[in-house]
């Protein structure tokens, strides 16, 4: 009989691990840091007064898709997550 042989070595499970877990932390970490960069933009450009008042009125204008603009997470997503990868595994 033939002993099985492992498809792939226990440092490659344990990078890929490793790339996975950035990959999904960063995900996680995007759900928050979208809508802060949004409403910091919008109070750099001197669009509102303060974040209050930058919140509650992008709020009733456009609910929670004002601080998910479309394609702004997925390309914080695509710029980060790669990056964060990188980071952890040559840690």
């Amino acid at each position: 009989e033939n002993p099985r042989v492992p498809v792939l070595s226990d440092t490659t499970l344990k990078l890929i691990a490793v790339a996975f877990a950035a990959g999904l932390g960063n995900t996680a970490a995007s759900a928050f840091r979208v809508p802060y960069e949004v409403v910091k933009q919008k109070l750099q450009t001197g669009q509102y007064t303060n974040t209050v008042n930058a919140i509650t009125t992008m709020f009733k204008a456009d609910g929670m898709r004002a601080f998910f603009p479309m394609g702004g997470v997925y390309i914080q997503m695509l710029r980060d997550i790669p990056y964060a990868i990188f980071t952890l595994l040559a840690y």
